[in-house]
């Protein structure tokens, strides 16, 4: 999975029912790709469309039972992943002072 749709996977697990366009603009996504990355959530059953209940006219944007499974499988290894990184940096502290010394180097 591309980071692109994972990042339209979370952020739909956690605000369903958000708008595509909303989404789109939340990761700053042209709309015609993004169109593209929801088929592409759609063909694999992960996320539906479903007209918004304030407009008619507008797609809201659901996980599919699958969807929410693929979302909670992936969350974990991503936890799993991310601790052994900061295990392996020294900790918590060390983790938010390469941050901070990467934001540094990025200003």
């Amino acid at each position: 999975m591309r980071p692109a749709d994972f990042s339209v996977v979370l952020i739909v697990k956690h605000n369903p029912g958000l708008k595509q366009s909303e989404v789109a603009e939340a990761l700053g996504i042209q709309r015609a790709n993004f169109v593209a990355i929801v088929d592409g959530l759609e063909a694999r059953d992960l996320v539906e469309r479903r007209k918004s209940e304030t407009d008619r006219r507008v797609q809201a944007l659901y996980l599919t039972p699958l969807g929410e499974q693929f979302a909670e499988n992936m969350l974990t290894t991503w936890q799993a992943h991310e601790d052994r990184i900061v295990e392996k940096l020294g900790g918590p502290e060390a983790r938010d002072e390469l941050i901070r010394l990467v934001n540094r180097l990025a200003e």
